[in-house]
């Protein structure tokens, strides 16, 4: 068993990959760092043919304590962490294999609607079920977009209005979960499960899933869309799409690339960092999917000399502790000098807030998933 920050990691002979948030002292909470870390781990599963079943859980006796309390007290730590579990979401949707939630006890909140997003999930009959989003002041936007289509308005209403705790065999009634069994029973259930996935024709499996899956309504993407828009009471912020409408083309920062600090480069992302119009109506800070045009002496588009597609970040990169707020692309398949030349910078999609790192480690990792993301979206 390998274990990364928060997460333990086993994969068995078969190709069964089983995930544990795995954090005693946070009682397996839900916080950027952890769910940095199950977003990455469900990428790498979803391009590995080679795994046949996932499985996800969580360590000891809980299955998720849900959000980390000490972040939420900061509303850009709150930003990430959503935007963060409804990425987890849309993976579990999208998964290429079948998912199967092993719910060895406290499901809160976050953790809830991991539990509810997978396709089948076996609770130990001692587990208990919170959504206390309200209570703390907060619209449960994913966990709604993840469980509404499951248990209905009128359940939904109940639970997510009160915050109240419900057991397992309510959570099975509301089809939260599809069985409940023992705690000592717990692993062996899970296994027959497993084994009956395993008799299954790949492929067969990988098309059944997305069929009843779409049967039973809009996709989870959509559905967070919904949710985003009935929480912010509108279009979120750095909403390119909505921009690209309203301008009837990209929104596009104009400026001359000038030397940064370098740190991209010894990161193994090399950016072109630009100095634009201090009044430049920039996006919000985030990550966003775009393209890099270059523009000649008049500050047209140079058609002749193509820069293309590019993971941009603009803001103050919180992990270095920088203050100013930046422009930088990196421009994807580009490896040129760009030094003192105008650059112009389109912004198509964004991919996600700002967030602030533990380490290096950490933020590579995150860009590695932000270049592909940015790839997949503007090769579409």
């Amino acid at each position: 068993m390998s274990r990364t920050s928060r997460l333990a990691m086993a994969r068995d002979d078969r190709g069964v990959v089983t995930c544990s948030v795995d954090d005693a002292p946070t009682r397996n909470a839900l916080g950027t760092a952890a769910l940095l870390v199950i977003d990455r781990v469900l990428a790498d599963v979803a391009a590995d043919p080679s795994v046949r079943v996932l499985v996800l859980t969580g360590a000891g006796t809980v299955f998720s304590s849900g959000a980390d309390r000490s972040e939420l007290g900061d509303p850009a730590l709150i930003e990430s962490s959503t935007r963060l579990l409804a990425q987890i979401l849309t993976r579990i949707d999208e998964s290429p294999v079948p998912v199967v939630g092993r719910v060895n006890g406290a499901a809160i909140g976050a953790g809830l609607a991991i539990a509810a997003a997978t396709d089948i999930a076996i609770a130990a009959e001692d587990a208990f079920f919170v959504l206390p989003e309200v209570r703390f002041g907060l619209v449960p936007g994913p966990a709604a977009a993840a469980c509404v289509a499951r248990i209905g308005q009128t359940a939904a209403l109940d639970l997510m209005l009160t915050g109240r705790r419900f057991g397992a065999a309510e959570a099975a009634r509301l089809h939260l979960v599809a069985r409940v069994v023992p705690r000592g029973d717990l692993d062996a259930a899970v296994g027959t499960v497993i084994a009956d996935l395993l008799a299954g024709d790949d492929a067969a499996l990988g098309a059944t899933r997305r069929l009843v899956r779409q049967l039973g309504g809009p996709g989870m993407g959509e559905r967070l869309r919904i949710a985003r828009a009935a929480a912010g009471g509108g279009a979120e912020p750095g909403d390119a799409g909505l921009a690209m409408a309203a301008l009837g083309r990209p929104h596009r920062i104009d400026g001359v690339v000038e030397h940064g600090d370098h740190r991209g480069r010894a990161l193994g992302f090399p950016t072109a960092n630009l100095n634009f119009d201090r009044f430049a109506a920039l996006p919000d800070d985030g990550i966003y999917a775009g393209r890099a045009l270059a523009l000649d002496e008049w500050w047209q588009v140079d058609e002749g000399a193509p820069l293309g597609a590019a993971a941009i970040s603009v803001g103050t990169n919180p992990t270095f502790g920088r203050r100013q707020r930046r422009v930088e692309a990196h421009i994807l398949d580009f490896d040129g000098d760009l030094y003192g030349r105008r650059v112009g910078i389109e912004f198509t999609t964004r991919l996600r807030g700002m967030i602030k790192f533990g380490d290096a480690a950490a933020l590579i990792a995150q860009m590695k998933l932000d270049v592909a993301q940015a790839r997949a979206i503007l090769q579409a």
